[in-house]
């Protein structure tokens, strides 16, 4: 008895569904979640703002491709952006036009607007080189030492002999002062 084939929808999806509730994910999510990447936000932070778990969120990258873009697209961009303003904020120079509101002899309140430089950040240029240009500008100097161990406790031997004729000359003072009793001696 042959079987036979059957084609209908029901079948299809059941081919296609794994099992479980249908799932959350809308296209339209794709954009929102460039929007919160661009706004800095973590994975975290855009699985709670759909009502998902974390897992849920890589299996909607995983299965979404647009989704996924979107989530790195927005990530590249602030990140971008960021980079782009440590930059400018090391290199200094930007101007910056500010609203200020002061009282005249009066006491009417006059607006003005006041331009200013802005001097460089010795702080972003510090984080900037020690990202960019570890070995010759990160804050742990090493220093390698070419003196072979012999040296170093020649040295080391000599200190000590030093310092235990400072202790005698200084023992011998005490007593010729009459510090120190002779028999201590």
């Amino acid at each position: 008895m042959a079987m036979k084939k059957t084609t209908n929808k029901a079948s299809k999806a059941k081919a296609t569904n794994v099992g479980g509730r249908p799932s959350k994910y809308k296209p339209a999510y794709a954009e929102q979640a460039r929007k919160l990447a661009l706004l800095g936000q973590t994975d975290e932070q855009v699985a709670e703002f759909f009502g998902i778990g974390k897992a849920t969120l890589y299996r909607w990258q995983a299965g979404h491709e647009g989704f996924r873009d979107s989530m790195l697209a927005g990530k590249e961009r602030a990140d971008a952006d960021v980079a782009e303003s440590l930059y400018r904020t090391a290199l200094g120079g930007s101007t910056v036009t500010e609203v200020r509101e002061e009282p005249d002899s009066e006491g009417n309140i006059i607006r003005k607007k006041v331009t200013r430089e802005l001097p460089a950040d010795v702080r972003a240029q510090r984080y900037w080189l020690g990202n960019r240009r570890p070995h010759q500008w990160r804050d742990k100097v090493v220093v390698e030492d070419q003196t072979p161990p012999e040296a170093i406790a020649e040295k080391a031997n000599e200190f000590v002999a030093l310092m235990a004729a400072a202790r005698e000359r200084q023992r011998q003072v005490l007593i010729e002062r009459g510090i120190l009793p002779p028999e201590e001696a």
